[in-house]
């Protein structure tokens, strides 16, 4: 892969900080080329790539059937992604999108175990990540979700969760390596 860079400036401009020689058309002008080798790694984040889901937008998994309820606010400054992952199996089940300063909720939760994971970022791409990562972290303590019947109907689990600081807040979660996250099978 050949690189090609190319400058243009109106004529008798010099680059802020830099310096330029200006030809004159007796001066013969001379041409060097640089080849740069490129190395492959993630796509860029180019603008017409990135995307950015309501809040509460499922991004994936068909993991549903319950009666369970988890509704997530984003208190932060940066979009996330909220994954639920069962404990027995470290699958991701779940997933959706909230914006900055809102919330969004996973309904329809089965029984059963979860972990809370959820990455913070920017700049959501139609690839199903951020472009700029700001951080993933792991709520402490396991999500069980239950569903009891009784003669009076059925009690369900529901959980409400912020991903920021909140005063008398008794969740407490812990950073994990970005390269954790996952996002379930659309």
């Amino acid at each position: 892969m050949l690189l090609l860079l190319t400058y243009w400036l109106p004529d008798n401009q010099v680059p802020e900080g830099g310096s330029a020689k200006i030809l004159t058309p007796s001066e013969p002008a001379s041409v060097e080329t640089q080849t740069v080798r490129a190395t492959p790694g993630p796509p860029s984040c180019l603008s017409d790539l990135s995307i950015r889901p309501k809040s509460g937008a499922e991004l994936g998994g068909r993991h549903r059937g319950g009666l369970g309820k988890l509704r997530v606010e984003n208190g932060t400054g940066s979009d996330a992604v909220a994954v639920f992952v069962d404990v027995s199996t470290d699958v991701a089940r779940r997933a959706i999108f909230i914006r900055a300063g809102e919330s969004g909720s996973i309904t329809s939760v089965p029984i059963g175990n979860y972990r809370l994971r959820f990455q913070l970022g920017s700049d959501w791409l139609s690839e199903r990540r951020f472009c700029q990562v700001s951080g993933t972290s792991e709520f402490d303590e396991t999500f069980d979700f239950q569903e009891i019947k009784s003669d009076r109907g059925t009690n369900y689990s529901t959980y409400e969760v912020t991903l920021h600081a909140v005063l008398l807040g008794t969740a407490k979660t812990h950073q994990v390596s970005n390269s954790v996250f996952e996002l379930p099978d659309p």
